[in-house]
């Protein structure tokens, strides 16, 4: 059991919500405990101008976002820095995974947006597979109109939890910062199992600009 340390900070945090079924503490990763499967990256490409603005909760109801919603500019950024690098189709997602994922204009199964830097520009998350292993990938918008590319979160098999043939392996939600936030940051990335029933807490997974990476954001037990 690892001993439980609350860390705060003013401001909001950024929540990034992968939804993966597995409790923090258990099956969530530590900081540090995979590496990420590509390394930072910036990359500079002509791009529409990146709203000014943090992104604000939308309605329920809303359609859901799509990896298709991005930036030109940003899914180049993608590409460029993960170009083997597959984002889960939301098709292929199991019913109960769906019914039991957060989805909206910001949310859509496999990709967030946020603010996620705490910064005042929107930002994405995605899920997906690269070269067999599972990965979550944060595109993070620059003040100059690029976008620069961060890993959150790899997993490389087999998972925790077993998901049906063809399911995605992890969902996403975003989430308000609880513990580890930065003095700016706004949002978290929420993952969660896909194939776990057990009802655990997601795992948060907050960024840390002062160390240029992702952490679990939770109390640490």
């Amino acid at each position: 059991m690892r001993e439980r340390t609350r860390v705060t900070a003013s401001g909001i945090a950024v929540t990034l919500a992968i939804v993966i079924g597995c409790g923090r503490g258990e099956h969530a990763m530590e900081a540090g405990a995979h590496a990420p499967a590509a390394a930072t990256s910036s990359v500079r490409v002509p791009s529409v101008p990146v709203p000014s603005v943090p992104v604000t909760p939308a309605a329920s109801d809303s359609t859901p976002l799509t990896v298709a919603a991005m930036p030109p500019a940003a899914l180049a950024a993608l590409r460029e820095s993960a170009p083997t690098f597959v984002p889960f189709d939301p098709s292929t997602y199991p019913p109960n995974t769906v019914a039991a994922t957060h989805k909206s204009a910001d949310e859509g199964l496999m990709i967030i947006r946020a603010d996620l830097q705490g910064e005042g520009r929107v930002d994405y998350a995605v899920a997906g597979m690269d070269k067999g292993s599972l990965r979550v990938i944060a595109i993070f918008a620059q003040i100059d109109g690029g976008f620069r590319v961060v890993g959150v979160f790899s997993e490389e098999p087999p998972l925790p939890y077993s998901a049906p043939p063809g399911a995605p392996g992890v969902a996403l939600e975003r989430a308000k910062c609880e513990f580890r936030c930065a003095t700016k940051t706004e949002f978290d990335v929420v993952t969660k199992y896909v194939g776990d029933d057990s009802g655990k807490t997601p795992s948060h997974y907050v960024w840390l600009p002062k160390f240029s990476k992702f952490s679990l954001d939770e109390v640490v037990d």
